[in-house]
């Protein structure tokens, strides 16, 4: 079971890490995979937010929010601009087995979200 969350996991980093959109906050080590969007730490807040809500609203994303510090936000992407004490990002957990199969569409919704105006 971990075998295949772990997998679903590192798929979803992968379409991640070369997507335009979204940039990876870290590798993930398990099954949760954190990213996010833009250039500052308070466009990363409410774009998070944004995504968060609109994606639990029209489609059937299950994500969450995780709060970063800004001193490890900067640590990690020191091109980001720390205009904020803190920011959310997003964060998908994949921990059930199946979630293999749904990587593409959760991708593929998630580009949506990050291309809406």
């Amino acid at each position: 079971v971990l075998r295949a969350s772990r997998d679903a996991a590192l798929a979803l980093a992968e379409r991640i890490a070369r997507d335009d959109h979204y940039v990876l906050y870290q590798e993930p080590e398990l099954d949760i995979v954190t990213y996010f969007t833009g250039s500052s730490m308070s466009t990363i807040d409410e774009r998070s937010a944004s995504i968060l809500h609109e994606g639990m609203r029209t489609r059937t994303l299950y994500l969450s929010t995780l709060r970063v510090t800004t001193a490890a936000m900067t640590a990690r992407h020191p091109g980001i601009e720390p205009d904020n004490e803190g920011t959310r990002i997003l964060r998908s957990v994949l921990m059930k087995p199946e979630e293999q199969l749904y990587v593409d569409q959760l991708y593929a919704d998630l580009t949506q979200l990050a291309t809406r105006p």
